[in-house]
Formats: structure tokens, sequence, C-alpha cells
């Protein structure tokens, strides 16, 4: 029988999908959630840099990673009860209509709403900044708008 590289391959991702599965207990749950907001704080993109870099300019507290009901959010913004999610434009599908999106920005659509419903149930007011809006041409108007939003 020939190795077949397109067999192998599909052999080894599927056993790293198993692998990478979440555990399945509360506590588990949990401290999987705190490694990868942990994870992810050590490896912020590009967009998140920016605006944590703004909320120092505008002498703004915050806690990065905020868990909240079994999803992590990029900032929290303690004085005022807000969290902070900064998308990305292409991943989660600025623009466009859902059946325009892919299968990855549709994940990500969803997964917003879902994190939308969860913060505003828990009583957090939630602010969405598109990676554009923290690009050279709009930072300014952006970091007005956060100013005024939590000064």
């Amino acid at each position: 029988m020939a190795f077949d590289p397109k067999k192998k391959m599909a052999q080894i991702l599927r056993a790293a999908k198993r692998a990478a599965k979440p555990p399945k207990t509360q506590a588990q749950k949990e401290q999987y959630l705190k490694y990868k907001a942990n994870k992810m704080d050590n490896n912020p993109t590009g967009c998140e840099e920016i605006f944590y870099n703004m909320l120092i300019d505008l002498k703004i507290q915050f806690e990065t990673q905020k868990i909240v009901h079994g999803k992590i959010f990029d900032f929290y913004i303690t004085e005022k009860n807000t969290l902070v999610e900064v998308d990305g434009t292409y991943w989660h599908g600025y623009g466009l209509k859902l059946e325009q999106m892919n299968d990855i920005q549709k994940k990500a659509f969803f997964n917003d709403q879902k994190k939308t419903v969860l913060a505003e149930g828990a009583g957090f007011k939630l602010i969405r900044v598109w990676e554009h809006e923290l690009d050279d041409e709009h930072y300014e108007e952006t970091k007005q708008k956060i100013r005024s939003l939590l000064k």
C-alpha cells in the first residue's frame, strides 16, 4: 500500500482535534479558560496592542482578557463596568451580510452575538471597536469617542 500524504494529514488533524478538546468538569473548564486568557494576554493582536496603548494614553484603568460566563473579552474598564471587544475587520466580517461571510467569519459573528447577550445579561456595557477604527486615519476620532464613553 502506497503512502498517501493527504490521508496521513487527515489522520494527524483528527488526532490533534481530539487532543485539543477542552476539559469536561467545571473546575477544568475554568482552569482552561484562565489558561486561554493568559495565553491571549501574552500574545495580543495588533489591534489589541493599539487599543491597549490608547487606554494608557487616556489614563483609563482596565484589565485585559476578562472572563465572563465562559467567554473571554478583550478589555474590562473597571470604573465603568464596561467590556470592550476589538474586532478584526476580516475575521469578524465587517460590512458583510451573513450570506457573504465564510465559515470563520460566520463563527465569529455568532460568537459575537452570544458575547453581547452574555455581557449585557450580566449587567455590563459592551463597546465594540473595529480594526479600521484604530488605523492612522481614524485613530484620533476613535480616541475621542472612547474618551467620551469612558470618562
